[in-house]
């Protein structure tokens, strides 16, 4: 058995094996961790896919009930017109009755005259018969016999001519007036059929408008609650979806906790061995004399005890290498974590600054659609992209632009393209571009920083240059 020093063997296991275990445990924790977060986003995946889904579904139909809802209502006011011309129909129609039934009554009134006079023609012809009857003897031969003088029989001859061209003036306009009954008889049918055919069709008139106005509201009534039912399922949908936005918040709130919990308790413990180590040694210290693990990504050799706490992400899961640029050419000026002057409450700083020339084009780092576009407060003109792989999502921050970026909120962007230009805006102390990297805390937070000295929603943010990223390496 080879011969290992005494003081290294008290090393050896003393702090160093506990410091391996303490590893170790911390490395267990953590893929449990991440088996956790992986198992529950996609739980929560796959309810918001299935939610939205049957929003867009249910919006189709919303959009096509609206859309039958506009046609009833161009229909009812294509038939309130109708309603117009048929009441001005029906007016018509009642004038025309009235009018016939007085047309009617002159009639009926002609028909008793004509009949009347009638009569007395007959009764005028039977009396000139009579009188020719009494007047006329027998023969011409036998009325000049029978007069006394040829004056008298000229006379009787005369009057008997008379009556005779009477009686036929009285059989013309006896037959006159017959006709004109007979007219008089078929005008008054004919009024009567028309008094009957215009009441007909001011029926059915009636009938139609009311079948056109029962129809319509009905059809209305019956897409207005189909409306109202798909509105309430609408409004469900959204009060599921609000659930689940809360439900991630609450989430990603306590793996946050969670997380910072295991950074503190991991710093503690690494003090304590660390300490362990150095009494155990005889004095032994680390390089950074007396290095403290406060919870953020740090760089440098310096003493880190003032260093604000950065609230950094370190799964990685799911994010590919490889598919990357870096967003724009120049000097990185300050870095990712503690970073003497770059920050707020101890020097924490949550992204990477690259200095260069006024209007040096900034690109996009990768594949994504644009979510944030324009003026946002310290970070000036800015962009926020949306870049997904599968199940994650990474967001990319590009501040203090020197314009509003040139492409726009839903519009997709592809690695290299150009969206602005490097300027100093916003809270900016010189020309440079900011640039970050968020998780999916992002969705909820709706805000790119990850430095909770700054009072707002805190994100978590990538170290850019570490993991599938290194930019500017």
């Amino acid at each position: 058995m080879r011969f290992i020093p005494t003081k290294i063997q008290k090393l050896v296991s003393g702090g160093l094996v506990a410091l391996l275990i303490v590893t170790m445990l911390a490395g267990v924790t953590n893929r449990a961790t991440l088996v956790h977060a992986e198992t529950w986003e996609a739980d929560y995946d796959s309810k918001m896919s299935d939610i939205k889904s049957k929003v867009q579904g249910l919006d189709s139909q919303i959009g096509t009930l609206n859309t039958n809802i506009g046609e009833v209502e161009d229909r009812r006011n294509t038939l309130a017109q109708q309603v117009a011309e048929i009441k001005s129909e029906i007016v018509k129609s009642d004038v025309i009755i009235k009018d016939t039934q007085a047309a009617i009554v002159d009639v009926e009134s002609q028909i008793g005259a004509v009949e009347k006079s009638i009569e007395l023609t007959n009764a005028k012809i039977g009396e000139i018969f009579r009188e020719i009857q009494q007047n006329q003897v027998g023969s011409l031969v036998e009325i000049v016999f029978s007069s006394q003088t040829l004056d008298q029989a000229l006379a009787k001859m005369s009057a008997l001519n008379a009556l005779e061209s009477r009686l036929g003036e009285l059989k013309d306009e006896a037959k006159l007036k017959k006709v004109q009954l007979e007219d008089s008889k078929t005008l008054l049918s004919q009024a009567q059929k028309s008094r009957e055919q215009t009441q007909a069709y001011s029926r059915s008139r009636k009938d139609q408008l009311d079948y056109l106005i029962v129809e319509t509201n009905n059809e209305e009534a019956r897409y207005q609650k189909l409306l109202t039912d798909a509105k309430d399922q609408q409004n469900s949908f959204a009060a599921d979806l609000s659930k689940l936005d809360a439900d991630k918040k609450a989430e990603a709130e306590r793996r946050a906790a969670e997380e910072r919990r295991r950074r503190e308790e991991y710093a503690r413990q690494q003090a304590a061995l660390l300490a362990a180590q150095n009494n155990n040694s005889g004095g032994l210290k680390g390089g950074s004399g007396g290095y403290n693990y406060t919870g953020g990504s740090h760089h440098g050799g310096g003493d880190d005890n003032n260093c604000g706490i950065i609230n950094e992400t370190v799964n990685f899961n799911g994010i590919p290498t490889g598919v990357w640029q870096n967003p724009t050419s120049g000097i990185v000026t300050n870095g990712f974590g503690c970073v003497p002057g770059a920050g707020i409450g101890g020097d924490a700083h949550d992204a990477a600054d690259i200095a260069n020339g006024s209007g040096t084009e900034v690109y996009a780092a990768a594949d994504g659609v644009v979510v944030r576009s324009g003026w946002a407060g310290g970070y000036g003109n800015s962009l926020v992209i949306k870049h997904t792989f599968g199940s994650r999502r990474v967001y990319s921050t590009y501040g203090h632009m020197k314009t509003a970026p040139v492409v726009t909120v839903g519009q997709a962007v592809s690695k290299g393209d150009l969206v602005g230009y490097m300027g100093t805006t916003g809270n900016s102390t010189g020309v440079h571009l900011h640039f970050s990297l968020a998780d999916e805390s992002w969705e909820y937070t709706r805000n790119s920083n990850c430095n909770p000295n700054y009072g707002a929603s805190v994100t978590s943010c990538f170290n850019p240059f570490t993991g599938p990223f290194k930019f500017f390496n």
